[in-house]
């Protein structure tokens, strides 16, 4: 879960802003 919502976040994340690596959202 937590593995594969960083993955998520760390790809669009990254591209939005570096807070959503810390708190990645849906």
């Amino acid at each position: 879960m937590i593995s594969k919502a960083l993955i998520m976040a760390g790809g669009k994340g990254t591209r939005l802003r570096p807070l959503t690596l810390e708190t990645p959202k849906p």
